[in-house]
């Protein structure tokens, strides 16, 4: 089954800029649509993938009912402004698929941030890296320290990293600055969002394409 690498961008306007003037333009945020992706999609991948040799795109849409779910699975209530089409990157090596890749914008300490996130087929924390970040704090969670407190955790355990109403760290880590937690405590809640959504919106097409691999 050949496949071919695709590294055409869906839209050349970044993200966050994007998201900024929709919402100035509507008054309804489920109108809005935002082609949230990678900016380099080979770059991006091949950071988190280094053995890649393929990838594939699929558009999916998050709305109303995408952000119901989410915040039914979380507890409690979060800003939401992303609503309209994402994309989720599928990654092969060879033919064999290794991996997922998601970009996914966050308010951030000064503005918004874009963080691309890697997850494996059961949802958890591959690794992440910042697209954009305007924060003085944001080498303090990107340091390897800080994702080794992420990697190869699932949904329900990065829930538990924070507290009910998602805004601290339940413990937070002796390396990390206590200025920086409120940023930490944003990455955290990216990656919950990062995974819900996943699981919602690609579900099907993640079925039928894993399906597909194994003809």
């Amino acid at each position: 089954m050949m496949r071919m690498v695709n590294p055409t961008f869906i839209l050349k306007i970044p993200c966050t800029l994007l998201i900024l003037v929709l919402s100035a333009a509507s008054p309804r945020p489920a109108e809005a649509i935002a082609y949230c992706s990678l900016r380099d999609p080979i770059s991006a991948i091949q950071n988190f993938f280094p053995n890649m040799t393929d990838y594939r795109s699929f558009l999916g849409a998050v709305d109303l009912n995408v952000r119901d779910h989410l915040q039914a699975e979380l507890g409690y209530d979060m800003h939401f402004n992303e609503f309209g089409k994402h994309t989720l990157y599928l990654v092969y090596a060879d033919d064999t698929p290794v991996g997922l890749v998601q970009a996914r914008t966050e308010k951030g300490d000064w503005g918004l941030d874009e963080i691309a996130w890697a997850l494996d087929f059961d949802f958890r924390v591959r690794d992440f890296r910042y697209q954009r970040s305007r924060s003085r704090w944001r080498h303090e969670v990107e340091t390897q320290a800080f994702k080794n407190e992420l990697i190869g955790k699932n949904f329900e355990e990065l829930k538990s990293m924070l507290s009910n109403d998602g805004m601290l760290l339940t413990s937070r880590p002796e390396f990390l600055a206590p200025e920086a937690e409120q940023l930490a405590t944003t990455v955290i809640r990216s990656a919950l969002k990062t995974i819900a959504v996943t699981q919602v919106v690609w579900r099907e097409t993640l079925e039928s394409q894993l399906a597909l691999t194994l003809e």
